[in-house]
């Protein structure tokens, strides 16, 4: 459940019927507070609502910011298929229902803007404020990378990128843009095919997009590039879920970046020099 409070673990624990349980009163809440809440599953988002709480009732003096680095439910942004749950609706209601004790509620790379964002003080941290802040930059001009948005929903955080650091800045060269697409079943979540037009053979390449969750997306686009006679493939995401682990990656890409990921530290022994983290800290 990790949830930081200005950037110290908020120690949880569950009592034996289940509940979610801890106690804040060693954190100062009477100067500014930074709330970040890594929300990967229902305990870490029913913390966020515990901790909520637990701040009126210790009656803190000074404004609290909240910072959602990843936003779960967002990729269910319509009803896909009749009886579904359009979840993000549901999880912004959840958010904000909480949100006016905060005095700033931060996403960053949030997956969809189909949803109501409006509350009473929201910032977002685009795909392009990242990349533009890190290594990346660097990394694109020296090995001629080409930006790939690897289907359709990803075109426009894509060419933001793109035009981050081409068309917004005078120091780096970027080779060129790219879109793929893909064509996914609603019902099963599987990818029946992959499509990309344009100059392939010869050229590097790196994927950028949002989330890598099994990486399936990444692999099959992965497969065309490599048919079509591309050299290196890079893979940047921000949320870098990886259930199925980086080895499905690592037959095709060269290198992953991504901002933050799910993968515990532990569980990253031996992957320190394929998989480069950005974010810093918690």
């Amino acid at each position: 459940m990790p949830i930081y409070i200005n950037d110290e673990l908020l120690e949880t624990f569950k009592f034996p019927g289940g509940e979610c349980h801890f106690n804040i009163s060693k954190f100062d809440l009477n100067k500014r507070t930074v709330v970040t809440a890594y929300l990967y599953n229902s305990d870490d988002i029913m913390c966020l609502l515990l901790l909520k709480n637990a701040i009126i009732y210790a009656g803190a003096q000074y404004p609290v910011e909240l910072v959602i680095p990843y936003l779960p439910y967002a990729r269910q942004d319509r009803v896909c298929n009749k009886g579904e749950p359009f979840s993000l609706e549901v999880i912004l209601e959840i958010i904000r229902s909480i949100s006016k004790i905060f005095m700033v509620v931060t996403f960053i790379d949030i997956h969809s803007d189909r949803g109501d964002y409006r509350f009473l003080h929201e910032r977002f941290i685009t795909q392009a404020d990242i990349i533009k802040d890190s290594i990346l930059p660097e990394i694109i001009e020296e090995r001629n990378l080409t930006l790939i948005a690897p289907d359709k929903g990803a075109v426009e955080k894509t060419f933001n990128v793109y035009k981050s650091l081409v068309i917004n800045s005078k120091t780096y060269s970027v080779t060129g843009f790219l879109t793929a697409n893909k064509v996914r079943d609603p019902a099963t979540g599987r990818i029946n095919s992959t499509e990309i037009e344009g100059d392939i053979d010869g050229k590097n390449f790196i994927i950028i997009d949002d989330i890598c969750d099994g990486g399936s997306t990444f692999t099959e686009l992965a497969k065309v590039l490599k048919e079509k006679g591309a050299k290196e493939l890079y893979l940047y995401v921000t949320h870098g879920i990886f259930s199925k682990g980086l080895a499905p990656l690592k037959e095709f890409f060269k290198h992953v970046y991504c901002y933050h990921t799910f993968i515990p530290d532990w569980a990253l022994l031996g992957d320190e020099d394929y998989l480069t983290i950005l974010k810093k800290g918690p």
